[in-house]
């Protein structure tokens, strides 16, 4: 089962981020930083209205224009966190499957199969684990369709634009939360998942 999310850190955009040259940093296009912080603002009221604490982890003007997506440089366990070393150079200083499948529930998770290891899918699948699939759609969001976050069994948190996933996480017994995200997420390429850094779930 996806346990509830008690506590989570986030880190909000700054010059850095706003300031980015997407030339640089990969990204899609010159982001726009007032519907970003907007977007932003909004999501992370979804975060704070579904019970989580947001850990605000403090901005900083250093040059970190991803910093915003907390998810990718470290892992939480038990134990504490395992710090990681992102692939993209410049998020280094900072200190992924993830993009091909997000967990539901127990025994639901959204997925991108096309892209998955085959042993994988298999192995979901034989331990009873329905796997829901919409692939028009990850093409035309750039993968950010099944970057969903569970904010606890059944209740997901994704992006607005693409209907179809949503629909098919609803029939699927899910509660649905859709945010917009056009200036926050597409043109960075990063989902839901990325801007949190999940620190407690029970």
């Amino acid at each position: 089962m996806v346990a509830p999310l008690r506590r989570v850190a986030m880190r909000r955009s700054g010059p850095a981020t706003f300031e980015a040259d997407p030339a640089v940093w990969h990204y899609a296009r010159r982001l726009d930083a007032t519907r970003l912080a907007h977007q932003y603002d909004l999501f992370a009221r979804h975060i704070e209205h579904s019970g989580a604490e947001i850990e605000w982890i403090p901005g900083a003007d250093d040059g970190l224009a991803d910093s915003i997506f907390g998810f990718d440089p470290s892992f939480m366990t038990p134990h504490g966190a395992i710090v990681l070393r992102p692939s993209k150079a410049l998020r280094v200083p900072e200190v992924h499957l993830q993009s091909l499948m997000s967990p539901l529930d127990r025994d639901l998770a959204l997925v991108h199969p096309p892209l998955m290891p085959v042993a994988l899918y298999r192995m979901l699948r034989e331990r009873g684990i329905e796997c829901l699939a919409n692939e028009k759609e990850f093409v035309a969001s750039g993968g950010l369709s099944v970057n969903v976050l569970a904010l606890g069994p059944l209740k997901c948190l994704t992006l607005a634009g693409y209907p179809r996933t949503p629909r098919t996480m609803k029939d699927a017994g899910c509660e649905v939360t859709c945010f917009m995200a056009d200036a926050l997420c597409l043109p960075c390429e990063g989902g839901p998942t990325c801007l949190t850094l999940p620190v407690w779930r029970g």
